[in-house]
């Protein structure tokens, strides 16, 4: 992208496909804290949503993980997002930005510190995947570069980050708070949670059993009982916040937890899926690689190759009987 440059230019609109869709947005309200100057609200999230131009869609949540927002939903560069694939396929997204993060108010005096901005070397030691699936260079920047010298999805994935709520505890249980808000606006939905966005669909799940379809977890922050130094521990193994009981006789939503085989995450969350089960959960780990998408890291709901991902996800709900009600209801 040029800064202070002229020409060419390239505007995307001149070039991106017309399509037509029902979309918005909207806020859920965080608590009330009365204070000695008034009151204010505490963790409020905004929610943005597309959904197919016609019928009666299926919903699905996306839940992002930590220092990122729903953009992570939508793609980066020319590889478009889980969002972008749903609503494609026939269903309603709704994209989360959980308290604290993207569009979502973040208060230090309510809510606590963070830890710092990421870098581009920490994106990519979290995020790489193997040449086929990383579609940006691979490379962390040096001295002698220009500060430029980086650009496209690379730039937009280190733009769009932040630091994670020190508090891992409290931010869980609002992260909770406003997803359960949400189930209760809309209705039953699937969960779709990345990283550390995987504990308030445990805790909607447990909680909200009846509104929760199923629960897709991509590399659940883990392994259980991790301390996470600054950031506190996972006192209550796959949460660091107590877990609400499974009501009894509740028949409990299947929860499947992804793994890509380029993170080094697959014995973690093994261990995490077999907790989960401890817990009355329903929970299967998918290894990517056992399904013909070796590769993939922790960053593979954006990247290149994420559609395929997200094929295997339609599938495995199709297989328990959730499924949307045609492959492509987009009017181009």
């Amino acid at each position: 992208m040029n800064h202070g440059q002229s020409g060419p230019h390239n505007p995307p609109h001149l070039t991106s496909l017309a399509v037509t869709v029902r979309r918005g947005e909207f806020w859920l309200a965080g608590d009330s804290q009365r204070e000695s100057d008034g009151t204010r609200q505490v963790a409020p999230a905004f929610v943005q949503w597309e959904a197919p131009a016609e019928g009666l869609p299926p919903q699905m949540i996306f839940v992002h993980g930590g220092g990122g927002q729903s953009t992570d939903w939508l793609g980066y560069g020319p590889a478009q997002g889980w969002a972008r694939h749903a609503v494609r396929r026939g269903w309603a997204a709704y994209l989360l930005d959980r308290p604290g993060h993207g569009r979502s108010t973040y208060d230090e005096n309510r809510m606590g510190s963070r830890t710092p901005v990421p870098t581009y070397e920490q994106a990519a030691a979290l995020f790489l995947g193997d040449d086929s699936c990383w579609p940006w260079n691979r490379d962390a920047p040096r001295d002698n570069l220009p500060p430029r010298a980086f650009s496209g999805p690379i730039d937009a994935l280190v733009a769009s980050a932040d630091g994670m709520p020190t508090n891992t505890a409290w931010m869980q249980r609002q992260d909770a708070a406003r997803l359960t808000d949400l189930l209760d606006v809309i209705g039953p939905s699937v969960l779709v949670t990345h990283s550390a966005g995987a504990a308030a669909g445990w805790i909607a799940a447990l909680s909200r059993p009846g509104l929760v379809r199923a629960v897709i977890s991509v590399e659940p922050l883990g392994p259980p009982d991790r301390d996470m130094g600054e950031r506190g521990a996972l006192t209550y193994g796959v949460a660091a916040t107590p877990l609400p009981p499974l009501k009894p006789g509740t028949p409990p939503p299947s929860v499947y937890v992804l793994t890509g085989s380029g993170s080094g995450r697959v014995d973690i969350d093994a261990k995490t899926t077999d907790r989960l089960s401890t817990l009355g959960l329903s929970a299967t780990q998918i290894i990517l690689s056992e399904h013909g998408l070796p590769g993939h890291g922790h960053g593979l709901v954006f990247e290149a190759g994420n559609d395929r991902v997200f094929d295997l996800v339609l599938k495995t709900l199709a297989d328990i009987a959730i499924t949307a009600t045609s492959t492509d209801r987009i009017a181009t």
